[in-house]
């Protein structure tokens, strides 16, 4: 002998799905970490007080590469600086 559900608790199994769902939307829309972008320098450090560099990620304002160390959750990036002068390309 099978037991009915009454209308109440099916309306409740559907309200407590559809918080469910609505509760998993929000959370992947919530904000996320800035990330860098690539016309900015970006400086890694080993804690969220900035004690210590870890690494730098970017480019010089001539467009050579910055690539050195390790990257981390705590770091902030700034506008690529212009250059003045660049030397010419070594070849």
């Amino acid at each position: 002998m099978t037991k009915k559900t009454s209308p109440a608790a099916r309306k409740l199994a559907l309200a407590i799905g559809l918080i469910a769902v609505l509760s998993l939307a929000v959370a992947a829309s919530a904000p996320r970490p800035a990330e860098p972008i690539s016309n900015q320098d970006c400086y890694y450090f080993n804690n969220a007080s900035h004690t210590t560099q870890v690494g730098a990620r970017g480019k010089d304002c001539c467009g050579n590469s910055i690539d050195w160390g390790v990257t981390s959750p705590y770091f902030y990036c700034e506008p690529v600086p212009v250059c003045i002068w660049c030397p010419p390309p070594s070849e």
